[in-house]
């Protein structure tokens, strides 16, 4: 610690920053091609250096002092995202010693990120020399996010005084892939603090391999993908979903009377418009709900439809999947991981392919070539499955089993007990809180826990 900036540049280098932006780096992911990116991010390096000072300034003015008379956080909890607060607030609701810290609505405390950008100024050199020193895609995306790979070198430096502060033991993340939980594991390892992450959605092959010390993952599905994905450097739980329904939720309707049309970001409007029109020849309008993806930003669309065919609208930002499911029994979606929640909640999940194969590829999450879901994207046979439907509708939570470890146990619809079991353990190190409840495998030299 004696020479922290020389240990700074040391851990964050050429390897590291494009593995701590994979988002931004990866040519799979390829998200600046796919125009997935934010709309204010723009292909020009000195207008992303003006927003990295931009953003310093706003940080300034906005950031409010967290007030909580602990001395200590044991166990950090980082959420930046609706799901990602969704994915552990169970853990929070169900421990005293953790907190939610991030820097935006969807944490219950701010990081001071005005300091990370102010640490970062001193670095440009490094992050510039970084510019220079690679090519291809790599590049690309720094003309577009030359602002957040500068802000690394602050953020870094930030969470180990932040983390030294309040004594923290474990960091917990529910996102893998982005720089404010990415670089967790490598300011975790710096410290000897202990890195935690917890799956918050389907796993796609185009994700980065996992780095923390422990994962706590759904089911066997999530682990043979990262397996497929690369070397595992994490002890790994299976432990169930922390957002499935409660067995009291479980769908015991035995026939559809109302469903869900679900769409995302990278979803063609009117081929969503397409399927309502054919689910009304089937269903009354009181009957349908149509649900967009909590980043969805035409309203405009969305208030169209409402009025133009007197359908009902669920607001993700209000209304929480579980609830939705509640007032559902068929669910209609393209590349989303709601297929898997359907399922899980007993009820019936159809795919009907509303994106652009440029954006997303077919069968994004496997949920097709596992058999989980069906294809109707055919008006015809979509049509046909929904009179079927009306009149009888088959139990399908079994197929969830190989996604979510807890279907079938007796810990089923407990999944809070065993994260919150796992996660003392971690922070504990005490062997005893596990020995009832879990087995130990050695799979491809790694430690994997399955229920018992």
């Amino acid at each position: 610690m004696k020479n922290l900036r020389k240990d700074i540049i040391s851990v964050l280098n050429k390897e590291a920053l494009i593995d701590i932006h994979h988002s931004f780096s990866s040519k799979k992911m390829n998200i600046f091609s796919r125009n997935l990116h934010p709309n204010w991010y723009l292909n020009n390096i000195v207008y992303s250096i003006l927003l990295f000072f931009l953003l310093f300034f706003k940080k300034i003015i906005t950031y409010k002092r967290h007030k909580f008379k602990d001395q200590e956080i044991p166990v950090l909890l980082i959420a930046y995202t609706n799901n990602q607060r969704q994915a552990i607030y169970s853990i929070k609701k169900n421990r005293n010693d953790a907190k939610i810290f991030g820097d935006n609505q969807f944490s219950d405390f701010l990081f001071p990120m005005y300091k990370s950008y102010f640490f970062s100024i001193p670095y440009f050199n490094c992050i510039f020399r970084f510019y220079k020193n690679v090519d291809n895609y790599v590049r690309i995306s720094l003309h577009y996010a030359f602002h957040e790979y500068w802000l690394t070198f602050g953020h870094f430096k930030m969470l180990i005084k932040f983390l030294k502060k309040y004594k923290t033991k474990l960091v917990i993340v529910s996102n893998d892939h982005y720089l404010r939980t990415r670089i967790v594991p490598y300011v975790c390892s710096y410290l000897g603090v202990k890195s935690v992450y917890i799956q918050h959605a389907s796993i796609s092959l185009l994700l980065p391999p996992l780095i923390y010390d422990f994962a706590l993952l759904e089911g066997r599905d999530a682990l043979n993908k990262y397996f497929k994905i690369g070397k595992i450097k994490s002890d790994i739980f299976l432990v169930g979903n922390l957002k499935a329904p409660q067995l009291d939720d479980i769908c015991k309707k035995e026939k559809v009377i109302n469903l869900g049309l679900c769409f995302g970001i990278v979803d063609d409007i009117s081929k969503v418009e397409e399927l309502i029109i054919n689910v009304l020849n089937v269903f009354d309008a009181t009957q349908v709900f149509l649900r967009p993806h909590p980043l969805e930003k035409r309203d405009f669309f969305i208030k169209e439809m409402a009025v133009k065919y007197h359908i009902n609208i669920s607001d993700s930002k209000v209304e929480k999947v579980t609830d939705f499911l509640k007032r559902i029994q068929c669910v209609i979606a393209s590349e989303s991981n709601i297929h898997l929640e359907s399922i899980t909640q007993n009820i019936y999940s159809i795919y009907y392919q509303l994106s652009d194969k440029e954006k997303i590829s077919y069968d994004f999450y496997g949920f097709l070539s596992s058999k989980l879901i069906k294809d109707y994207t055919d008006s015809n046979k979509l049509i046909d499955r929904l009179i079927k439907l009306k009149d009888k509708k088959p139990n399908v939570r079994e197929k969830a089993r190989y996604y979510n470890a807890t279907i079938g146990t007796k810990y089923e619809g407990k999944s809070y007990f065993l994260y919150n079991e796992v996660i003392s353990f971690i922070k504990n190190n005490d062997i005893n809180t596990l020995s009832n409840i879990f087995k130990v495998e050695k799979i491809q030299g790694i430690n994997v826990y399955t229920i018992k």
